[in-house]
């Protein structure tokens, strides 16, 4: 690990005038789980590291006067997934944030840090010595991408549990800047480029989520399939949130989302417009769910082929849609 200077400041201007001080040279971490791991392997080298978790005010959870919910960037993983309101408004968040790691991890990372998760990407996660041995790839200043055959753009996966949840709930985030703070649909924080997958300048910082209020007759779901149950990243990911009509017959709106088969989540606007004014059927979760794949568009490389990814993506969606009209009706 190479060394840095620690900063630990307890108010968010405080940390702001920091990255101010220090701009491209410092990196942001709050849970550390998976910030520690890249400061270990140096994938990352910043100069100074500023510390979040002791800003007591990004750990606030409350509800709004509208029912929705507004939740502060450093709120822990394991709180979000035990807490009763989250349970029985918005279900979806705490289903995703239970599927997060491991429940010791879930103890100490945050729904920010979930959020802002870096793309993943066997190669490049790999130590910087491992990987001066062999090759540095497009995420790593060098000029190809080594996982899928031919890349010349960086295919780094986005792999956070809770950003397609937020996303089919129409979640924003608030970002604190050197200008000011903006708010912005929780989409819109994603790039889908490898190398740079989050959409922040280096003194920005995401402060909370913004989560609307929930249909009267709403229902979520949120699964994954993984490797392993517990701490691999998922390979294919989806939530959903529908909302039927007053006669509860048929689908008034709804909303999917994919990740872990591309560098961004994928709202799948397409997938989730073919739902609506029509009644649930297992035709309609199929038609949808293999939409929803065509635009999750879905890439080989070493580890998967695009046919599998497709394949397990319309899996997911049609289980998520499934268990979220039940719910609903």
């Amino acid at each position: 690990m190479e060394p840095f200077e620690l900063h630990r400041p307890t108010e968010v201007g405080e940390a702001m005038e920091i990255l101010a001080r220090h701009g491209e040279e410092a990196m942001l971490m709050a849970g550390g789980t998976d910030v520690l791991i890249q400061l270990q392997q140096e994938v990352k080298a910043p100069g100074h590291v500023v510390l979040l978790n002791r800003i007591k005010a990004l750990e606030a959870v409350r509800m709004t006067d509208d029912g929705g919910m507004v939740v502060g960037a450093g709120a822990r993983l394991a709180d979000i997934e035990r807490s009763p309101v989250i349970q029985e408004r918005f279900p979806v968040l705490a289903q995703a944030a239970s599927h997060v790691a491991s429940p010791l991890i879930r103890q100490t990372a945050t729904l920010g840090g979930n959020i802002c998760l870096d793309n993943k990407c066997w190669y490049y996660d790999q130590t910087a010595h491992w990987k001066e041995s062999h090759h540095r790839c497009l995420k790593h200043d060098g000029d190809i991408c080594h996982v899928v055959v031919g890349g010349d753009v960086c295919y780094a996966i986005s792999a956070s549990d809770t950003a397609p949840a937020l996303i089919a709930l129409g979640a924003k985030v608030r970002i604190v800047g050197p200008d000011g703070d903006r708010v912005i649909p929780l989409q819109g924080l994603y790039t889908g480029i490898g190398e740079t997958p989050i959409e922040l300048a280096p003194n920005e910082i995401v402060t909370e989520i913004q989560v609307p209020p929930p249909g009267p007759a709403a229902g979520s779901c949120y699964r994954r399939i993984a490797t392993r149950g517990a701490i691999d990243f998922a390979f294919a990911c989806a939530a959903a949130v529908v909302t039927l009509d007053a006669g509860g017959k048929t689908c008034a709106d709804a909303r999917i989302c994919v990740n872990g088969v591309s560098m961004k989540p994928v709202d799948a606007v397409k997938g989730s417009a073919l739902l609506v004014g029509k009644a649930p059927s297992e035709a309609l979760f199929d038609s949808a769910a293999k939409e929803a794949s065509k635009e999750s568009r879905p890439f080989s490389d070493i580890e998967k082929l695009a046919g599998y990814r497709g394949k397990m993506v319309r899996v997911i969606v049609r289980r998520v849609l499934e268990a979220a009209f039940e719910a609903a009706g």
